[in-house]
């Protein structure tokens, strides 16, 4: 086996235990918890609370598949680009807790999230049948599909942060640019990738942003697009696995 096999296997282990110990540290006194942070910053474009505990299933998967590739994983491309993945994923948690939710912790997971994608592309990809394959797709698929939702809440967030001000159109109009952006990108992702596992993960992201806004009682604005967004990666994302099966 390669040394950097090695080294591959053994950071996946390690970035999947050290995605979960970040989130910890604010319980024993380090840190302010990421809920704080972006309580402070919330937005047209937050989710309601209940949405986040999608990261549960997330890190389940990233750390099933970590160990299945630790153990017998061959395709290293989609490992090698979760494992940035992960590792920007931690740095962005560590980042929140210390500093804030700015438009550092913005660049962060947009590079979070593009090498997600790129590592479920390589998983849509692969040729290795069986286990491997499904854990691929089912690992780096929950987590683009989240962090694109997450990327739209942070950029908002950051902006809100920062205090800009966009004259005429208000909070609520660029908060719907920035959804209608993200959520265009995961339509076009779920195609691309043939992902149910990423329209799931998005879908279920962008429709929290529509229960959120109908709870604050706002415009329908956000509502309706949301709603009509997490439709349609949904649908595009089960056609397309639907389509596949059929392959």
């Amino acid at each position: 086996m390669k040394l950097r096999d090695i080294s591959l296997k053994t950071a996946l282990v390690l970035l999947a235990i050290a995605e979960l110990a970040a989130g910890y540290l604010p319980r024993i006194g380090i840190g302010t918890e990421v809920a704080q942070r972006s309580a402070a910053t919330e937005n047209s474009v937050t989710p309601a609370g209940y949405a986040f505990i999608i990261w549960a299933l997330i890190y389940l998967a990233l750390l099933v598949y970590a160990a299945f590739f630790a153990r017998a994983g061959a395709d290293r491309r989609p490992a090698a680009r979760l494992a940035v993945a992960m590792a920007a994923n931690t740095i962005w948690v560590l980042y929140v807790q210390f500093v804030a939710i700015d438009f550092v912790s913005v660049a962060i997971i947009a590079v979070g999230l593009a090498f997600a994608l790129l590592a479920l592309g390589n998983a849509a990809r692969m040729e290795t049948p069986g286990l491997e394959r499904g854990l691929a797709r089912a690992a780096s698929g929950l987590l683009a599909g989240w962090l694109t939702v997450a990327a739209a809440a942070n950029i908002a967030a950051a902006m809100r942060g920062a205090g800009l001000s966009f004259g005429d159109l208000g909070e609520p109009v660029v908060a719907l640019l920035v959804l209608l952006a993200f959520g265009g990108l995961g339509v076009l992702s779920a195609g691309r990738t043939r992902s149910l596992y990423y329209a799931g993960a998005a879908a279920w992201g962008l429709a929290a942003i529509a229960v959120k806004r109908w709870s604050a009682g706002a415009a329908m604005d956000l509502v309706i697009a949301g709603a009509a967004i997490a439709i349609a990666v949904a649908i595009a994302g089960m056609a397309v696995a639907a389509r596949r099966a059929r392959e």
